[in-house]
């Protein structure tokens, strides 16, 4: 791929796209990233999206930008869900073709995969039934994406890929109580500690297995994949280390020496069982994760209990 690149990332502020954005600045090749905010740029609007790429005439569009939250938010709202990442998607990707962006970039999720996929989840497998009822909304949606850019890339020629990242973790995460894994934990442990609470509730029963990516492992494996110009249409990215939520609990209350008893509330779900991925093709490519979970989750910690990365209620990213 030539040098002196300009990228344009959307949801730039979020968790993914904030680790997107600082791993490419990294890059011998890229010269400018551009990150439109939502008061530049409505991926509800297909026309403020066009009218911007003709404007900054990228060579390379990520797509990071979605609604999120943990599993509670995705079971309460499906409908909003599906909506709103389906509406955005499917903006931003027609706006890419008719602006005859020839590299696209849709980051999709994990949460696409079928709930009978076989362990590890393979690339190849992704259509191969339907996703986890307690996501569904933001699954299908994620996945009429994926059908959407695959089909393009087949009908036009051109070098659009989807990437299925595993849960991200970072810095910049939104630290509430409709927030993923990581974050929902580490408030829930802080507050325990502040309040002198001798006891935690973690919804299940503790033994879905996932995997976790710090965001800048993102950014760094997907700027590995631009500069050797990797050729996939879609590849799983993730860290390689599955862990029991049960063992993710543990981890991070260690992290914090906090020695209170953990109670799992088997009425609430457990989502997907295992949500283990593939990564031979990724590994193939050359890229391989170097944070390991205990690390990043010391890392972040530290950063939370600074008080530099609260965020408020879940939104767009």
């Amino acid at each position: 791929m030539n040098e002196d690149l300009t990228v344009v990332i959307f949801g730039a502020s979020g968790l993914a796209g904030s680790g997107i954005k600082n791993g490419l600045k990294g890059s011998k090749i890229i010269k400018n990233i551009l990150a439109p905010s939502h008061k530049e740029v409505d991926l509800l609007n297909i026309d403020s999206i066009t009218s911007y790429l003709s404007k900054a005439q990228p060579e390379i569009v990520i797509m990071a930008a979605g609604q999120v939250g943990g599993i509670l938010f995705n079971v309460e709202t499906q409908h909003e869900q599906f909506r709103s990442n389906f509406m955005m998607n499917f903006n931003l990707i027609e706006a890419c073709l008719l602006s005859k962006i020839n590299n696209l970039y849709l980051l999709s999720s994990s949460c696409i995969y079928p709930t009978s996929a076989n362990i590890p989840m393979s690339e190849k497998d992704i259509f191969e039934g339907l996703p986890h009822s307690t996501n569904e909304g933001y699954a299908i949606a994620k996945s009429a994406a994926v059908r959407q850019v695959l089909l393009y890339r087949r009908i036009y020629g051109l070098n659009w890929k989807v990437l299925v990242p595993t849960n991200i973790y970072g810095p910049n995460d939104k630290f509430n109580k409709t927030a993923h894994v990581i974050p929902h934990l580490i408030l829930k442990v802080s507050e325990s500690i502040k309040l002198k609470n001798s006891q935690i509730t973690v919804a299940g029963d503790g033994t879905p297995i996932r995997e976790f990516l710090l965001n800048a492992e993102l950014g760094d494996a997907i700027r590995h994949l631009i500069e050797t110009n990797a050729d996939f249409d879609i590849l799983n990215i993730s860290s390689g280390e599955p862990v029991t939520i049960s063992s993710l609990v543990k981890m991070i209350c260690e992290v914090f020496d906090y020695r209170g008893e953990v109670f799992f509330d088997h009425s609430l779900p457990n989502g997907h069982p295992n949500k283990t991925l593939d990564i031979s093709l990724l590994n193939e490519f050359g890229w391989f994760n170097q944070v390991k979970l205990h690390n990043g989750l010391q890392s972040v910690i530290t950063s939370f209990s600074r008080g530099k990365n609260f965020i408020g209620p879940t939104s767009r990213e």
